[in-house]
């Protein structure tokens, strides 16, 4: 190797490179007093303190501080050498532990190898502002700045996703035989979604796992065919817990207290669900065991679509099987078979076959009108019982039956929306047996009409709709299969909503509104007003308070024998954010996410038998935060009865929140009764964390 001086250089740059000044890529490199610059065209421009030429070998070194960046500025690398080869053919860039810039990942690696096609990394490192990760080798392809990544590992603030190979470009992540865990950080994570590919939106912090299983430990599970791993998708989780009271007395199967574990994947497509029915003092205790199926059968010309639910409901059999197969693209093909009853509901015992044709209407020449109609032609066989256990039948015979539907919407204006639909059905009971008749033939016939009109515009949003429903009610069969009910139903509303006024102390808004429902004529209810619902709230915020009054009246049953109790209700909820903290002084204090929350709630009655206070109750929410787990207990005192008869206040409502807080993110589950109505919740925080352990610094010596 030789060491050459300036006159060296600018013979090489004579012969082999072109020096310019390229304005862009020096925008991406510092420039120092001793750094001089050389600009490859229209490749990269190359800044250095020192530098070696090599004629012989058509090669130059830079060292000291070097900077490589594009002549467009896409990418830089700096480093500490550079070495270029074939200067005067298709260039060459090798640089050992270089620290690659390219858009907003920072990207380190311990050899970079470029020509003027591609740029490939061995062992890098990626820094970027949501990921980092690593990958055994990375290559950029310059035409085109796709990134193709191998052996990857990329962990978020939400999860980590591995593969064996994948490719970004721009936000957009697709990782092959990928491995999802939101365990960040840990060696071997203790569960991981597994796939054969990953689609990894880094801007929303999505990811979409195909063909998946999931792994905890070393047991491996089956997962339907698309799992969605991202904050949105945990909004809308479902606690798979579901806890109702049925209706129905003793004497019914089902009815009681109802508590089920619902999704349990048992096999593609196929999920379990399995509880009890009767778990009160009041009812019978009955198993529940159900897969629920929905996939698609392929056959020689197409595919059907099956659904079905099979098993055990309320400890008696249970099977509701439906087959649509397409025979058109508008026109489908039906069979159900149905056997059982749901808790506490009539027994259903039938074989259908059926037609069903929809398609849109031809309105593309007015683009703001729009429409389908549809058609249903079906044959059945169907028995009816009282429950699942009862032999005797209440009805039992064919049915022969069709419906025609059509549905326009017109947007006249952008806020405002009509929208009408229109249908008719007849069914024919050619003989029909009854547990107290003799075989009759029968008839029913309906027909639909539903116009509707909405306006929203700011503040004010306004709606309208009329429902008739015209029938014989003529089904022997009853509601619990078919038997139509007539209906004439006028409905408005009414709400304005929006701020108040935003001062330098807080934030007001507010919100008013209206709801009537009017049966203009005699059907299976009278005539009359049904409902009349008048509300309005006023909240106000100043961090870390949020301040809230809202009332409400029912007056319908003032004005007419609607089976509504009239009442007037006020509810004031002060709601502030992280407090209580425990060891405020604490280097780490836990600060609890659920808000601190008391409120009054108070209904007086209007019913003029029964005028007065109904109901004075104070509720209050403490969140309890510690460092990987923290409870917010919901206690709620109706104390009406102390202040109308001096007695000890009712416990009106109870609840519990329980987040746990691991490694793998934070985990929610919620029970509370509020007057006697159980609901359940989850909620899932992929982002929040343990605190990291506190730095002990050595003592000095």
């Amino acid at each position: 190797m030789g060491h050459y001086g300036w006159v060296s250089l600018r013979h090489l740059a004579a012969a082999t490179l072109v020096l310019v000044l390229a304005a862009t890529a020096a925008a991406q490199c510092v420039r120092g007093p001793r750094t001089s610059e050389v600009t490859l065209p229209d490749f990269l421009a190359v800044y250095f303190d020192d530098f070696r030429s090599f004629s012989a070998e058509d090669a130059a070194e830079f060292y000291g501080v070097v900077c490589v960046t594009a002549v467009g500025g896409e990418w830089t690398v700096i480093t500490e050498e550079v070495r270029l080869d074939d200067l005067s053919g298709d260039i060459r860039l090798r640089a050992p532990e270089p620290t690659l810039y390219l858009g907003e990942w920072q990207i380190h690696a311990d050899l970079l190898e470029a020509d003027t096609h591609a740029l490939a990394l061995q062992n890098a490192e990626l820094e970027g502002p949501d990921a980092s990760g690593s990958a055994e080798r990375l290559t950029l392809d310059l035409a085109t700045g796709e990134m193709t990544l191998v052996g990857l590992s990329l962990a978020g603030s939400a999860f980590a996703v591995r593969g064996e190979l994948a490719v970004l470009e721009g936000t957009a992540l697709r990782v092959e035989r990928a491995g999802l865990t939101t365990c960040i950080g840990m060696e071997v994570a203790p569960y991981e979604v597994e796939g054969e590919v990953a689609l990894v939106d880094l801007g929303q912090r999505e990811v979409r796992i195909r063909s998946g299983s999931l792994r905890v430990g070393r047991v491996t599970v089956p997962l339907r065919d698309e799992v969605v791993v991202s904050e949105a998708a945990f909004a809308d989780f479902e606690l798979p817990v579901r806890v109702a009271f049925v209706a129905g007395g003793p004497e019914r199967a089902g009815a009681g207290l109802d508590v089920r574990v619902v999704g349990i994947p048992a096999a593609p497509g196929v999920e379990l669900v399995v509880g009890a029915t009767g778990l009160d003092e009041e009812h019978v205790t009955r198993g529940v065991v159900l897969l629920e199926l929905e996939g698609e059968v392929p056959e020689a010309v197409g595919s059907s679509q099956v659904s079905a639910v099979v098993g055990v409901e309320a400890s008696a059999p249970y099977l509701d099987l439906e087959v649509v197969r397409g025979l058109t693209g508008w026109l489908d093909l039906e069979l159900g078979v149905a056997a059982g009853a749901r808790a506490a509901k009539a027994a259903r015992y039938e074989g259908r076959l059926g037609l069903s044709a929809a398609a849109p209407l031809p309105l593309a020449a007015v683009p703001s009108l729009s429409g389908s109609v549809g058609a249903d032609l079906f044959t059945a066989a169907t028995a009816v019982t009282a429950g699942a256990t009862e032999p005797q039948p209440q009805a039992v015979g064919p049915r022969l039956g069709g419906a025609a539907s059509a549905n326009l919407a017109w947007r006249a204006t952008p806020g405002s929306t009509f929208a009408l639909t229109v249908g008719a059905e007849a069914t024919y009971y050619t003989a029909t047996w009854a547990s107290d008749a003799p075989a009759e033939a029968a008839w029913q016939w309906g027909a639909r009409l539903n116009p509707r009109w909405r306006y929203a515009g700011g503040p004010l949003v306004l709606a309208l709709s009329y429902d008739a429903r015209f029938t014989n009610a003529g089904s022997p069969f009853g509601t619990a299969v078919d038997r139509l009910t007539p209906l004439q139903r006028l409905e408005g509303n009414v709400q304005v909503a929006g701020a108040l006024a935003v001062t330098e102390a807080g934030a007001w808004t507010g919100a008013l509104g209206a709801t009537a429902v009017y049966d203009p004529l005699v059907t299976s209810t009278p005539a009359g007003l049904k409902r009349l619902t008048l509300d309005g709230s006023v909240v106000y915020g100043r961090e870390p308070w949020t301040f809230r009054a809202a009332a409400k009246a029912e007056l319908s049953g003032l004005l007419a024998a609607t089976g509504r109790d009239p009442y007037v209700e006020l509810d004031l909820t002060a709601a502030r954010t992280g407090w209580p903290v425990f060891e405020p002084g604490a280097e780490q204090p836990a600060v609890p996410h659920g808000t601190f929350e008391v409120g009054l709630l108070t209904r007086y009655s209007l019913e003029p038998a029964a005028e007065g206070l109904e109901l004075l109750e104070l509720g209050l929410a403490v969140p309890l935060a510690f460092d990987t787990f923290e409870l917010r207990p919901y206690l709620a005192f109706d104390f009406a009865p102390t202040l109308l008869e001096g007695a000890a206040p009712g416990w009106s409502g109870y609840g519990l929140d329980a987040t746990f807080i691991t490694c793998c993110g934070s985990f929610t589950v919620g029970l509370m009764n509020d007057r006697g109505a159980f609901t359940a919740g989850i909620g899932i925080d992929l982002e929040r964390r343990p605190p990291p352990a506190p730095v002990i610094m050595p003592a000095d010596r």
